[in-house]
């Protein structure tokens, strides 16, 4: 039987150097793929979801993976500005699981946490509360025990304002984490230079992340 050959597309962070994304290619090849290109997330991320890319139009697009989130303005095929953010889903997991075992003295698992996530989780503010259920185990009495937490308790985003007390402060807590780190890998393209249309307001798209929020 002969074994296939794929030609393969690798999803790589932007700003990475030559040398990474040689050694991503190189990856690929290893593994009998006949052919590999390398294509930088944030693009990856905005034709899944079908975004004007080549229009002279600025297409915003945030793609939140495992460890790191990409965030860009596309136009005319190419990225005009973009970010890369070393804080992302897993972060997210584990501002989960430690907000769990402070606030409510429970002790909950990667997957419960990643699962609440998704449940209560939204990157604009909510017209009204999400609620969730967390199952793990008592830290006191070492016992099953299941606690019901809110969108707001948790630190998402609320219609409600940012003057809610917010218990859990996940979000609080991704923004210290990644001060002094929001400019990493930034590279910038003026529009102009590119023909895009003065004034043009930018489409927005947030990638809804995979199984794992976009695990990678």
């Amino acid at each position: 039987m002969i074994a296939p050959h794929p030609r393969v597309v690798v999803g790589i962070p932007s700003g990475v150097t030559e040398v990474e994304k040689r050694a991503a290619k190189d990856a690929a090849l290893s593994v009998s793929a006949r052919e590999a290109y390398a294509i930088e997330e944030p693009m990856a991320a905005a034709i899944g979801a079908g975004l004007p890319i080549n229009e002279p139009v600025g297409s915003m697009i945030v793609d939140i993976g495992g460890g790191t989130t990409e965030v860009a303005v596309i136009s005319l095929g190419d990225n005009v500005v973009n970010h890369s953010i070393r804080i992302a889903g897993d972060e997210i997991d584990d501002a989960m699981v430690q907000y769990a075992r402070r606030d409510h003295n429970l002790v909950i698992g990667e997957r419960t946490a990643e699962n609440a996530k998704i449940a209560a989780g939204s990157a604009y503010p909510l017209e009204e509360e999400r609620r969730v259920i967390l199952r793990g185990r008592d830290l006191l009495t070492g016992l099953p025990k299941a606690v019901e937490v809110s969108s707001v308790g948790v630190g998402m985003p609320s219609a409600a304002g940012p003057d809610d007390r917010r218990s859990g402060s996940i979000l609080r807590r991704g923004d210290s984490a990644g001060a002094g780190r929001r400019h990493h890998g930034v590279r910038h393209h003026p529009c102009r230079r590119r023909g895009a249309a003065p004034g043009a307001r930018p489409a927005a798209a947030i990638r809804a992340p995979d199984a794992r929020l976009s695990g990678r």
